[in-house]
């Protein structure tokens, strides 16, 4: 056995034995509005540590900004994360954290 083929099957035989699950990094949404004007903006939240940022920029040579979000954007935001709990990209602790967040 060459050495290559010897690192691949313990490593197999590592990932086998010991199986990991990968931790889970903050998530990200995402989606295009329009404000009051008729301006359009790129949103994009993000879901990390328990707290949850909102994103915007307006064209595509400018700086992504923070903003307030309105009611409409959270409800935009609880509807992305809700369909994501039927294909497990979510948990729904993950997502009871999330909409623990929205102000009241």
């Amino acid at each position: 056995m060459t050495p290559c083929s010897l690192f691949h099957a313990t490593w197999y035989l590592a990932a086998w034995v010991f199986p990991t699950q990968p931790a889970r990094m903050g998530m990200e949404f995402g989606w295009w509005d329009k404000d009051e004007e008729g301006k359009k903006w790129h949103i994009k939240v993000r879901f990390h540590g328990g707290h949850v940022v909102f994103n915007r920029k307006h064209g595509h040579h400018s700086s992504w900004e923070l903003f307030e979000p309105k009611d409409e954007q959270w409800d935009r935001l609880l509807s992305e994360a809700e369909r994501r709990l039927p294909r497990r990209l979510m948990s729904t602790k993950e997502f009871n954290d999330l909409k623990g967040q929205r102000p009241q």
